[in-house]
């Protein structure tokens, strides 16, 4: 809703938000990673890690076990 005062034009925080929705520009698909090698290390780090990290509570819940 915009209200008229003489020759200005004011504007509500709605409308500015609005306007800011549609300017925005639209999402392109994502690009390629520019270190894809680095990419590829930590994600085997993160795997190795999870690996390690899942046998270690097997082991934790077999000993309580016995």
């Amino acid at each position: 809703m915009c209200y008229k005062v003489g020759e200005l034009e004011l504007k509500t925080l709605s409308d500015k938000s609005r306007e800011a929705k549609v300017k925005g520009k639209p999402r392109t698909a994502p690009r390629l990673p520019k270190y894809s090698a680095g990419l590829e290390l930590l994600s085997r780090y993160e795997d190795a890690w999870a690996a390690l990290h899942r046998r270690a509570k097997e082991c934790a819940d077999a000993g309580e076990l016995i």
